[in-house]
């Protein structure tokens, strides 16, 4: 909704966002960096989460209630998260944490990456913010915050059709390692596999 209350289209909206971003970085506003899920910030987070993965190409059901649920999923994981903020409104985030953590170790040693690997699970920007640099500042965020933990290797993966995704990656210095057969929501979606040194 609009300040009148009139309902935006989600195209409305995005421009509108970006449109505000861009104005108050001119006016010298930074960007805040956060860490840790707090439960107030899950449904924020959950929007996120699904405004990225219902969206192209992954185009997955998504639903405010089992986005969030993920988001509980990762926190009750114990999970690391790096939040990108503007103006103290979540606008994009990331999260992980060591790599034996998560049911995907073997894929990655599988390919030469260190068992001790920090595993970057998830990541999203919210609409109206992609495209700008928020996906970088998260894994700038992310890479740190591994860093930080001792990690010498960061790995994550994604869709092998998820451009905007994997020139992130690269911008960071994540490389190719390898890809792997895979199904989402009930679809073959082949992933690439990223590793990045320290």
């Amino acid at each position: 909704m609009d300040q009148f209350g009139k309902r935006e289209s989600s195209q409305e909206s995005n421009r509108f966002r970006s449109a505000q971003f861009s104005k108050q970085e001119s006016k010298g506003e930074r960007l805040e960096l956060t860490l840790g899920i707090s439960e107030a910030e899950v449904p924020s987070l959950g929007r996120i989460y699904r405004e990225a993965f219902a969206s192209p190409p992954w185009n997955e059901n998504w639903t405010q209630t089992s986005a969030e649920k993920m988001i509980q999923e990762y926190r009750s994981l114990g999970a690391d998260a790096v939040i990108v903020r503007f103006r103290g409104e979540p606008i994009g985030f990331a999260v992980g944490g060591p790599l034996a953590d998560y049911g995907v170790k073997e894929g990655f040693t599988n390919l030469g990456a260190s068992e001790e690997s920090y595993f970057l699970a998830d990541y999203a920007v919210a609409d109206g913010c992609r495209g700008i640099g928020i996906g970088g500042a998260v894994l700038d965020g992310f890479v740190a915050l591994a860093s930080r933990s001792g990690a010498t290797e960061i790995v994550t993966r994604t869709r092998f059709d998820n451009t905007p995704a994997i020139r992130a990656f690269e911008k960071v210095g994540f490389v190719e390692i390898g890809e792997e057969e895979a199904v989402s929501g009930g679809v073959a979606a082949n992933r690439k596999l990223f590793s990045r040194k320290q």
